[in-house]
């Protein structure tokens, strides 16, 4: 039986583009000792901007035995799934794979028949689970990345890269893997290689107490041995690992690091021109959305949303475009120049008060909690924000608690009191947060005099440019 699993949102997104009622079948059956499920699935997850995954199950019976028919189109990662016996598995279309093993000491125990070039791919996954992912033999070892500076670090990655791809060469020699398992294989030597490679700099940096790391001239060349532009890699998860990887760290390289007082409001605006410059086909359309998708959930709406045009004409794939339209029907009403969606909050006394009654004054919202350090940190700029601007009556410096119990709150303020408007937004934050996407706090809004948003998450207290946001929204 196949169902379709929906966690994101109701939209039928890559699915309906992909499955076909004339889809080839795969089937994937076997038999199970000590079962603890009587459901055995297949789990495909061919959309990786949603949280949908297609679900593909048949039922265990008294033996142990179950048969799954898998309708899918191309050849794809998927995970097999019954109670805690799991295994990552490459599946091609009219496969037929058996698989048998025990649910107490599953990957060990596990074996695979059927089709027989199916049956070598999958044992060849299952090996190199064991011989590395089991062990935790891989590149990203914190340790390592802690511990080695950059040439010890390259050398450990090098050769751990030149052991997998020996033992994958004498495997394909032998075997003569499909072109799309061949693209998928090397990609979990490459591409987790080149994911080590660009995020140890930070990691290192990070753990050893510094904020930057001095690296060779010549580090990133290691980019020259990977496919950066691979379009037969697309639905292979570790490749959209690579990409965002990739934009992520060479754009803070080349954009962040190279400007001084970098503006981080245009951190997502900057990835997707860098991705234009840098990418190309699939992995341009990936790096694209990422982009359009993490900016709209993260940073000011109206900074990606400038792109919306150019990213429908650049796009070719409609199952990614159907995410960022969702994104952009939903939160266009809180771009920069909308009026703000008002709601309700109360003050110290229990009284009632509405973010529109405050309009004509231009409104620095802070949603934070007495929880959340990272809020309590920019109470001291704030305060040194607010300072310049006490005598003016034209600004309000509105802080919006979220705890949940309105007296955690009032003791807090007790103790530590806080400058301007401040009031308790607990018992609507959850309609509020929906309504202007506040997925962390802190959070801040920068709303003008005529009530309309000025920035949907305006800059921090401690930057010191958002002196100068309000100072020019008081001139208007």
């Amino acid at each position: 039986m196949k169902k379709n699993i929906y966690i994101f949102c109701s939209l039928l997104l890559t699915a309906s583009v992909l499955v076909a009622q004339t889809a080839p079948r795969t089937v994937v059956c076997g038999q199970i000792s000590g079962p603890v499920s009587p459901k055995a699935q297949i789990l495909i997850k061919p959309n990786p901007f949603t949280n949908e995954q297609l679900g593909y199950e048949g039922n265990v019976d008294a033996n142990g035995r179950f048969s799954i028919k898998v309708e899918f189109p191309i050849s794809i990662e998927a995970i097999f799934q019954c109670g805690n016996a799991q295994a990552k598995l490459f599946i091609e279309p009219n496969d037929s794979l058996y698989l048998k093993g025990d649910s107490n000491n599953w990957i060990p125990t596990l074996t695979y028949s059927g089709t027989p070039l199916a049956t070598k791919q999958n044992e060849y996954l299952r090996q190199f689970y064991i011989n590395y992912l089991d062990k935790n033999i891989e590149y990203g070892d914190m340790n390592k990345m802690r511990q080695l500076e950059p040439p010890a670090f390259r050398q450990y990655t090098d050769s751990l890269r030149q052991v997998m791809t020996q033992q994958y060469d004498k495997f394909k020699t032998a075997n003569a893997p499909s072109a799309f398992f061949d693209v998928y294989a090397k990609g979990q030597i490459d591409y987790d290689y080149a994911i080590a490679l660009l995020d140890y700099p930070m990691q290192h940096a990070r753990m050893n107490g510094k904020q930057t790391l001095d690296i060779p001239n010549n580090y990133y060349e290691f980019l020259n041995a990977i496919s950066v532009n691979n379009n037969y890699a697309i639905f292979t998860p570790i490749y959209h690992e690579f990409i965002g990887k990739f934009v992520e760290e060479i754009s803070a390289q080349q954009v962040i690091n190279a400007t001084k007082d970098y503006d981080y409001q245009n951190l997502y605006a900057d990835r997707y021109d860098f991705s234009k410059k840098y990418l190309q086909g699939e992995a341009l359309n990936y790096a694209l959305t990422k982009a359009m998708v993490e900016g709209t959930m993260r940073g000011a709406v109206e900074k990606v949303f400038a792109k919306i045009e150019d990213f429908k004409k650049v796009n070719t794939r409609p199952e990614y475009a159907q995410v960022v339209d969702m994104l952009y029907q939903r939160y266009k009403n809180i771009a920069a120049g909308q009026v703000a969606p008002d709601f309700a909050f109360k003050d110290a006394t229990g009284k009632e008060i509405k973010l529109s009654s405050l309009r004509g004054k231009v409104v620095y919202v802070d949603f934070w909690a007495t929880w959340c350090g990272p809020c309590k940190q920019q109470f001291p700029a704030e305060r040194a924000l607010h300072k310049k601007f006490e005598h003016n009556p034209n600004v309000v410096f509105l802080t919006l608690s979220t705890d949940q119990q309105m007296q955690t709150w009032l003791n807090y303020l007790t103790k530590d009191p806080i400058p301007g408007m401040t009031c308790w937004v607990g018992e609507q934050y959850s309609q509020v947060a929906n309504t202007y996407n506040i997925a962390s706090i802190p959070r801040f809004l920068l709303i003008d005099k005529k009530g309309n948003i000025a920035s949907s998450s305006a800059r921090r207290p401690a930057d010191a440019r958002i002196e100068a946001d309000i100072t020019t929204l008081l001139a208007q």
